[in-house]
């Protein structure tokens, strides 16, 4: 079997298990390893074909961390959670101002965050913590 087939099929190995994973880690890694595969098929040794892949990955890689994509936490990115304005129900509140709250019928610890309206709403989330706002806030910017 011909080198070039090995290289492209771990590469498109390595592009399917990225389709599971979400991250474009594997995206990249996978790149490089067909960039090692069309070495290969221009007829390059073994050696230069290990070093055209890793070059690649590890460009990729840095290139990924360098743009910072797929590495977010979810609470950097408080506008892309579902549940980002959604009402809550209060159930509780404490006296150091956090709340308990009722959402899709679960109890949550919660915080407000500036002056605390009538209808409660979802901004973002801190770990467990449900960041609410007031209803009008939201709607007014």
């Amino acid at each position: 079997m011909q080198s070039y087939v090995i290289w492209f099929g771990a590469a498109l190995a390595l592009v399917a298990a990225e389709l599971l994973s979400g991250t474009f880690y594997l995206l990249v890694i996978g790149i490089g390893v067909g960039a090692g595969g069309v070495a290969a098929l221009l007829g390059s040794g073994f050696g230069t074909q290990l070093a055209v892949a890793s070059a690649i990955s590890v460009a990729g890689i840095v290139l990924l961390r360098f743009l910072r994509i797929g590495m977010r936490a979810p609470g950097d990115a408080p506008g892309l959670s579902f549940d980002t304005g959604q009402p809550v129900e209060v159930i509780e509140r404490r006296h150091d101002g956090s709340l308990r709250v009722n959402y899709r019928g679960t109890q949550w610890d919660a915080e407000v965050e500036g002056p605390a309206g009538e209808r409660l709403v979802i901004k973002a989330t801190r770990g467990n913590t449900l960041v609410l706002v007031a209803q009008d806030q939201v709607n007014t910017g």
